[in-house]
């Protein structure tokens, strides 16, 4: 059996997202069957891919399986409401075309593993469509909900997932009709993109996850509002995270004071990536002051 994990990308986040490749690789165990597909547009700078892909190669010192795939500019028309979010972010709904009649793994390109992604292939899915961890911060009985849920197709919060780690149940997906309705509503306008559309298309057909695989930074500090969503297995689970999720405006390349940031950059520097970063923190300084100055005149 191959095993499949995916990620999606464009040449902004291509350094990000071979960190989390090599990240993941680092603390495997097991698994030599391990294939490894990068999204993208067909616009990824190849040559860089490769380079990349080299350094993570020369880090794990052996050859990995980390294909591109271009699926072209199908998700050009599907609308951004988040701005620190591109288009790469609904890559992930095409996933069931691309691999039918398997199960795959999903990660974006802000998650660091820490720990044994493995163990992650041997739950069982049953007629579940997707399996992944509680978007703590949905799970609320405020007014805002029920508005929310109107706007974007829900019948309610109580199963909502984040979507940066994601089991796809390819077969279940395409069998139990849910792969139409993702079809339907990629076009559609909804407040948390791709996240809400796929609540929306599988849900009755979600299978929660432990917090452990999805342990998020935004919720860092929040330990009342886990425990309300999760229970008290939750404080076990955020001491022993097996994915560390940037999952905010606010990532680790560009605020070296975050959680976990530095253990970000250490993975960073083992595979010698230290100076393309300082050249992107460089470049996107850059780009921030002649914005401000721009804005100010």
């Amino acid at each position: 059996m191959v095993y499949k994990v995916v990620l999606a990308s464009d040449n902004n986040y291509l350094l990000f997202t071979m960190v989390t490749i090599y990240s993941l690789l680092k603390n495997l165990s097991g698994l030599e069957d391990l294939s490894i597909f990068v999204l993208h547009d067909g616009l990824l700078d190849l040559k860089l891919f490769r380079k990349y892909k080299e350094k993570i190669e020369d880090a794990v010192k052996r050859s990995v399986a980390i294909s591109p795939i271009s699926i072209g500019q199908k998700f050009d028309t599907s609308p951004l409401t988040i701005n620190h979010i591109s288009k790469a972010t609904f890559f992930r709904l095409d996933i069931p075309h691309l691999f039918p009649n398997d199960v795959v793994l999903y990660l974006d390109s802000d998650v660091l593993v820490v720990g044994d992604i493995s163990e992650i292939f041997d739950i069982q899915l049953g007629s579940a469509a997707i399996a992944g961890v509680y978007a703590a911060g949905y799970h609320s009985k405020a007014p805002w909900v029920k508005d929310y849920c109107e706007r974007n197709l829900l019948p309610d919060m109580d199963t909502y997932l984040n979507a940066g780690v994601l089991l796809f149940n390819n077969p279940q997906i395409i069998s139990c009709g849910v792969l139409d309705k993702l079809e339907l509503l990629r076009g559609r306008r909804f407040d948390s993109q791709d996240q809400d559309i796929l609540n929306s298309a599988c849900y009755g057909r979600i299978k929660p996850l432990s917090y452990r695989f999805n342990v998020m930074t935004k919720y860092i500090n929040k330990e009342d509002l886990l425990i309300k969503v999760f229970g008290e297995q939750v404080l076990n689970d955020i001491n022993s995270p097996v994915v560390i999720h940037f999952a905010d405006k606010q990532k680790p390349w560009i605020d070296q004071k975050l959680p976990f940031a530095s253990l970000w950059w250490q993975y960073a520097s083992e595979l010698s990536l230290t100076r393309d970063l300082y050249i992107f923190k460089l470049k996107n300084l850059g780009l921030r002051w002649r914005k401000k100055v721009r804005f100010s005149l």
